[in-house]
């Protein structure tokens, strides 16, 4: 058992499998979520102030940058403290988040994680990290702990950008794979069929074994990631950016899944934004 405590602050879909690695790592955790909250391993306290207060280093994971901000700027932070952001939010904010910490002596270090909590869970999400050498080495045993392979993408802002950038290329991967079945369905193609298929074929990505089986059964519950919080990421993205056409259709769709209703499910519940209302 490792001997200092690491905080979390934010224990939901991806929190909560931040527990269970340090867990399986022993570390003991100190946390706080807005909502009551109960993971093996973890020991609750009763604000996010105590958090900082008993741990140097404190994983965030917070629906937005936003959020990660306002608790950054309530926390009692100290010379060499140690902030991981897991938090998927905008580069700017990122920054100066770095910024601001810095000026206090404490260290901030961007974390995204590529891929699902699903993913994160058995270790193969990898990491895109935002900041400096030192941090990294600060927080070497945590990082570990979270996930085995790490990239260094540049300073604090930079692992939003990829972040982005990945979530592009894979909430894409998602609505294609949602538009060819529903066009196959229209062709008398039976989806389990055409998936089955397509796993042999050079269409073949990682998408449809994820999210094929959801989509073709409607099953969009247990999300290992939300529509909404992708949605989210996709207005991060065309507000970064003149030159995504692919996806502004691909906001469309997401705003209609989420208007029916599917705000909260698993993200393969982008295929009910191509059903006709009679489906």
């Amino acid at each position: 058992m490792h001997s200092d405590p690491v905080g979390i602050v934010g224990v939901g879909l991806v929190g909560g499998v931040i527990v269970d690695r340090l867990r399986g790592a022993d570390f003991s955790m100190l946390g706080f979520d807005i909502a009551t909250v109960d993971r093996s391993g973890l020991t609750l306290l009763a604000s996010a102030t105590e958090v900082f207060e008993r741990c140097d280093i404190v994983i965030l994971s917070l629906p937005d940058s936003s959020v990660s901000a306002s608790v950054l700027g309530a926390a009692p932070l100290r010379r060499g403290q140690l902030i991981i952001d897991t938090t998927t939010g905008a580069p700017q904010d990122a920054e100066s988040q770095a910024a601001a910490l810095s000026a206090q002596g404490a260290c901030y270090l961007e974390a995204t994680i590529a891929g699902s909590s699903g993913l994160l869970a058995r270790g193969e999400a990898p990491l895109f990290l935002g900041g400096e050498e030192q941090a990294i080495h600060d927080g070497e045993a945590v990082l570990d702990a979270l996930a085995p392979r790490r990239f260094l993408v540049g300073p604090a802002g930079h692992g939003a950008r990829f972040k982005l950038m990945f979530n592009l290329m894979l909430g894409l991967h998602r609505a294609v794979l949602a538009e060819a079945l529903t066009f196959g369905r229209s062709q008398g193609i039976d989806p389990g069929t055409a998936l089955e298929i397509l796993r042999q074929t050079p269409a073949f990505s990682s998408v449809i074994d994820t999210k094929g089986d959801r989509m073709v059964e409607r099953d969009y519950d247990n999300p290992q990631a939300r529509l909404s919080q992708h949605l989210k990421d996709v207005r991060l993205i065309l507000g970064a950016s003149a030159t995504t056409p692919l996806s502004e259709t691909h906001l469309h769709l997401l705003e209609r899944a989420q208007s029916l209703g599917f705000g909260q499910a698993d993200t393969s519940a982008i295929i009910e934004a191509f059903r006709e209302p009679e489906d």
